[in-house]
């Protein structure tokens, strides 16, 4: 188990985690884990271990945008009856001004497309409108996941 002093921590798990204070962007290509009988356990799945709920929602976070490519990283649980929060949250709670997440599992390849047409459509100065472009051009493309990814937070 980790301790709350970093003892534990991996060097590359430390350097994430000192990198997202200063960071303008923020982009997560991977695994994330939706927990809904134990919300506090949902993480991004880094190499060296979880990025977790508790880490994230205690680490600042003054990004623009927070990219979250990952299965499921944009759904939400319900935490204590008191109302839904997930990944794409803790990361608004942390300070993002916007989040791009998925609300269920998608195809590598159809989150590499997206991916591609939202940065080149501006996505770090326009995300809400450059996931309606990057929606369409999925949509067009018959890709059935083109309707996966969502924006909260700053439009």
């Amino acid at each position: 188990m980790r301790g709350s002093d970093g003892e534990g921590w991996s060097p590359e798990y430390r350097a994430v985690r000192a990198a997202l204070p200063a960071a303008a962007q923020v982009h997560f290509a991977g695994h994330g884990v939706l927990a809904p009988r134990d919300p506090w356990a949902a993480h991004l799945a880094l190499a060296d271990g979880p990025l977790g709920l508790p880490e994230i929602l205690t680490t600042p976070v003054r990004a623009r945008l927070v990219v979250l490519s990952g299965c499921e990283t944009g759904a939400d649980s319900v935490l204590l009856d008191e109302g839904a929060v997930g990944l794409a949250e803790a990361f608004l709670a942390a300070g993002a001004a916007s989040v791009l997440a998925t609300d269920r599992p998608v195809a590598d390849a159809s989150a590499a497309r997206f991916m591609a047409a939202f940065h080149d459509a501006g996505g770090a100065d326009r995300p809400a409108e450059a996931a309606r472009v990057a929606a369409a051009f999925l949509r067009t493309k018959g890709d059935p996941h083109w309707s996966a990814f969502r924006v909260i937070g700053h439009r």
